[in-house]
């Protein structure tokens, strides 16, 4: 059967649900990244210790930094982020945009190397200008695929298979 859930745990934490058992399907604006498939570095900004190449953004471990790119964010809207782990051996990977409270969300909780990573977001108290990804000192890990879309809707559609 179908259902539509709007505000609820299911709508926040989506990957809760066995995948396996049913499709989730959340309308969603065009990706605003761009050169999110890391074919050049154009569109980024590389911060410390982190280098794109081989069509992937590594992170060595050492310095904390980020990788930046221009991108508008309202305030209160909800968005999605979407990427592959390439490689990861140790520390964690953040979105580091001004979610509500100041709070990180930290994109690498319960993944590992070869998976596809979704995550969600409400921007915080104000408009941002830049998506902020940001590896800690101790992220050794690469990622590929980087998709970044608005969520038109409040409400989720789960269906089971």
């Amino acid at each position: 059967s179908t259902g539509t859930y709007t505000n609820s745990a299911i709508f926040n934490y989506p990957e809760a649900l066995n995948v396996a058992d049913y499709s989730i399907s959340l309308s969603t604006g065009d990706d605003m990244v761009t050169n999110g498939d890391f074919s050049s570095s154009s569109s980024w900004s590389e911060g410390t210790d982190w280098t794109i190449s081989g069509g992937n953004a590594t992170h060595a471990s050492g310095s904390s930094g980020y990788l930046n790119q221009d991108i508008t964010f309202v305030e209160g809207d909800t968005y999605a982020i979407t990427f592959d782990i390439s490689s990861w051996t140790t520390g964690n990977f953040y979105l580091a945009n001004h979610l509500p409270d100041a709070a990180t969300l930290i994109l690498t909780t319960g993944v590992a190397t070869g998976d596809t990573v979704t995550r969600y977001w409400e921007q915080g108290s104000s408009t941002l200008t830049e998506l902020k990804l940001y590896g800690n000192d101790i992220f050794d890990g690469s990622i590929d695929n980087v998709i970044v879309k608005k969520v038109n809707s409040e409400t989720l559609t789960i269906t089971a298979k």
